[in-house]
């Protein structure tokens, strides 16, 4: 549900079976703008799956551009980075160029607390006991980490 100054929208999951409502009464909005619908693909395939892949390999602008869904993204993940150093209670200031928070100290640390992984076989009480336990972390090492995760190396078979 997104309430606006003039209006409401409400959706299903993934925003299927849309209604907009003014003061009460459902209303037809206006469109202004129309997408054009992916064709199917003719080998079966997935409709968008395919497209992208039509786009890479034979040229043309994909439905879902990068230049939209690149910075959202960035958006997305600066989000969740804000809320993981929640505890520094300070702005985080992006540098978008180069991928980095710009105004962390190399002693601020980070307090969270200590979490476990989780089995159905721990016992409820060892669970909370364990996890009201602090944890300091140094928030520029993690900062780092988390917008740049370092994989460990492949599986070996």
């Amino acid at each position: 549900m997104l309430v606006g100054s003039e209006a409401t929208l409400i959706a299903e999951s993934y925003g299927g079976n849309w209604k907009v409502y003014k003061k009460g009464e459902e209303i037809t909005p206006e469109t202004k703008v129309k997408l054009e619908r992916i064709p199917d693909d003719p080998n079966g395939g997935g409709r968008h799956e395919m497209h992208f892949v039509n786009c890479c390999k034979n040229g043309g602008k994909p439905a879902s551009s990068f230049e939209y869904s690149g910075p959202f993204n960035e958006m997305v993940v600066m989000g969740n980075l804000a809320v993981r150093m929640q505890s520094l209670q300070k702005t985080l200031l992006w540098d978008s160029e180069n991928m980095k928070v710009t105004n962390l100290s190399p002693d601020e640390k980070l307090v969270t607390t200590k979490l476990l992984p989780y089995s159905s076989d721990e016992v409820t009480k060892r669970v909370d006991d364990q996890s009201k336990q602090k944890v300091e972390w140094n928030a520029q090492e993690m900062c780092e980490e988390w917008i740049k995760h370092k994989y460990r190396n492949g599986w070996k078979w």
